[in-house]
């Protein structure tokens, strides 16, 4: 979980006009609420997809059972 929290976070970051302070999102935007949910999707999407293919195919770092 805690890796899913930095990649939400830097994001976040991201999203946030760099830390400038100059910038505020409006989250009662819906399209504010969007475009953060659509680039959160994207930044988690390649590591669901190896959570997945872990469990199907077995993390090769795994003991045996």
């Amino acid at each position: 979980m805690e890796e899913i929290n930095k990649i939400i976070l830097k994001v976040l970051d991201e999203v946030a006009c760099n830390n400038t302070g100059s910038c505020q999102i409006n989250l009662q935007s819906k399209t504010a609420q969007i475009m953060i949910a659509d680039k959160i999707t994207e930044a988690l999407d390649p590591h669901f997809k190896n959570l997945i293919e872990d469990i199907v195919v077995g993390n090769q770092n795994e003991l045996p059972r």
